[in-house]
């Protein structure tokens, strides 16, 4: 009986910080099948950093406001809406693409601003799916959907008291992220409470500035009286940095020291990683490190 040799499977375990490749050093061809024939295009991932910029500076609109029967609710069906959200997000698939296309001149799609670039792609690109194709093998490249915990050993139940409970509790999990040929191996370690608080009050934005309240009838001023504007710019902005600076330090606390003496410094580093390996990581960090999930939700 003739032998089936096992395929050993390429993995290399992230331990520290120069293990995690950046997003420019993750690379890969891809081929459109044309009617002039086929064309092989270089890719690189894109990184965490270019991902959220790329979101901020093309923002998606919100549906507008439909009243019926005296009860409001955004119309998602409204057609102008429907028209910018495509608008939108061909230019997301425009920047991503221009940003990740490895071109022999280095200078991607013709154009010096978004702007020019998305509107020759809308004049000479005439195939959209060509468009989505490279858009989605891009993602791929980066970490989206190639992620998947590792199925921790089975062992016999035991009674729970709380010395082992405390030690289960703060044991570490193993998550797998394919990348090219290979599979890169994490170690996440859960957080407390404590730390968790910790981070969040180190974090939390300063307060927005105040803003007249207005009469909810008249819609004009209310002498004397003020009210929180959330809708301030620099308010929101802080709070878009709350939130990258909260991932970052959750994630070193996981899974090692990640360089830099500033939470800033650091969020830096990991804006430089593949966008979606970090929201994978993220989201397995959240959802299943520190929360709880039936097991079965995480083989």
């Amino acid at each position: 009986m003739e032998e089936v040799k096992e395929e050993k499977v390429n993995e290399l375990v992230v331990a520290k910080p120069e293990d995690w490749p950046m997003a420019t050093e993750v690379k890969s061809k891809t081929t459109l099948d044309t009617p002039n024939g086929p064309m092989i295009f270089n890719l690189r991932a894109i990184s965490y950093g270019e991902q959220r910029e790329i979101e901020d500076q093309n923002p998606l609109p919100e549906a507008p406001l439909k009243r019926v029967h005296g009860h409001e609710y955004r119309d998602s069906d409204d057609q102008s809406f429907k028209d910018t959200t495509e608008v939108v997000n061909f230019a997301r698939r425009i920047a991503k693409i221009d940003k990740c296309w490895l071109t022999k001149d280095g200078t991607g799609i013709p154009g010096a601003t978004l702007v020019e670039k998305t509107k020759w792609a809308g004049a000479n690109l005439y195939r959209s799916g060509e468009i989505a194709k490279l858009n989605y093998d891009i993602i791929i490249l980066s970490g989206w959907g190639m992620g998947a915990p590792i199925p921790p050993e089975k062992k016999v139940a035991v009674e729970a008291d709380p010395a082992n409970w405390a030690k289960a509790s703060q044991s570490r999990f193993g998550y797998r992220i394919k990348q090219g040929d290979r599979f890169l191996v994490f170690n996440l370690g859960s957080l407390s409470q404590l730390r968790i608080n910790q981070i969040k009050d180190s974090c939390r934005p300063l307060p927005p500035p105040n803003k007249p309240k207005m009469h909810p009838a008249t819609k004009r001023p209310i002498p004397g009286s003020e009210e929180p504007d959330f809708f301030d710019v620099a308010y929101k902005q802080r709070v878009k940095n709350s939130e990258v600076h909260e991932t970052t330090l959750q994630l070193e606390e996981a899974l090692f020291k990640f360089p830099g003496n500033s939470v800033e410094e650091k969020a830096l580093w990991l804006d430089a990683r593949p966008a979606f390996e970090v929201m994978l990581l993220n989201a397995f960090l959240g959802n299943n490190v520190i929360a709880y999930r039936d097991r079965s939700d995480f083989i």
